[in-house]
């Protein structure tokens, strides 16, 4: 969607098709529907950067081919210590990674928090 009307048309469409089969999930995304919808308050070129998973489903899939090559983690301490030290080689190596995008965005993004906060 790119407006909320278009948004919010979209929902009501979603919760006729889904409510009767996941009543509780359709009325958890009802009653937090405004912030599931606050990307769309950002220009575009700031949504393109906000609302993209990329860097998490690429973390996933880093970690899915660690653990492939160890075979299998002794036990769940092991599993969180593996994760937290693969998540920090990847922050490190993503730390001046440039997101697609983000330049064109980064203007606008100072501009509207410099209006928020004067």
């Amino acid at each position: 969607a790119s407006t909320e009307e278009e948004a919010l048309r979209g929902f009501e469409k979603f919760k006729e098709k889904w409510e009767l089969k996941y009543p509780k999930v359709v009325k958890s995304w009802e009653q937090e529907l405004y912030k599931l919808l606050t990307f769309l308050k950002y220009p575009e070129s700031v949504r393109r950067v906000i609302y993209t998973t990329n860097l998490i489903e690429r973390t996933i899939k880093e970690i899915r081919k660690r653990v492939k090559v160890i075979g299998a983690l002794p036990s769940v301490r092991a599993v969180e210590k593996f994760v937290y030290l693969r998540v920090a080689v990847l922050n490190d190596r993503w730390t001046n990674r440039v997101v697609n995008g983000f330049l064109e965005a980064k203007e606008e993004l100072q501009d509207m928090f410099s209006r928020r906060y004067s």
